[in-house]
């Protein structure tokens, strides 16, 4: 990439010789150029000749805990209580506008996790995958402003 940075910024071309920028470059390279390098047709061998051997037995990594990890579980999120991704109740609070500013930046996966979590609305009454991003906001907006005033 900092080679295709240098080339839009003019100092470089595809076309440069790579001995004009490396000036101890060896003699059989001196037609070797930049796009050479970039398609992998310089013809110079690969780096990995010339790293050393692995040792035969890789070494042997301890493990950090002493037992298996435990079971996955399925995530609920409780009513009401605060989520790490945004709690629609509490943002509410400190204004309607910034709710909407921090609810368009979420993806419709997680407006409609905020929804069935909250129990904004029913999913078995409203079918929240044809809901447009701008339609789930406005349903949590509204059902947060109903709740609060009530």
């Amino acid at each position: 990439m900092a080679v295709m940075v240098l080339i839009r910024d003019g100092r470089l071309t595809i076309d440069t010789r790579v001995a004009d920028i490396i000036r101890d470059f060896p003699a059989y390279g001196r037609d070797i150029r930049i796009r050479h390098l970039l398609t992998h047709t310089s013809g110079l061998q690969a780096y990995e000749d010339f790293v050393p051997q692995s040792p035969a037995e890789p070494p042997v990594v301890q493990p950090v805990f002493d037992e298996p990890a435990p079971p996955k579980q399925p995530v609920r999120v409780p009513v009401g209580e605060p989520t790490p991704a945004l709690n629609p109740f509490s943002v509410y609070r400190k204004g309607e506008e910034v709710l909407r500013q921090d609810l368009t930046v979420l993806s419709p996966w997680h407006l409609r996790a905020i929804i069935i979590g909250y129990e904004v609305a029913n999913p078995a009454t409203v079918d929240l995958d044809a809901l447009t991003t701008a339609e789930l906001i406005e349903l949590i907006v509204t059902e947060v402003r109903r709740r609060l005033a009530a």
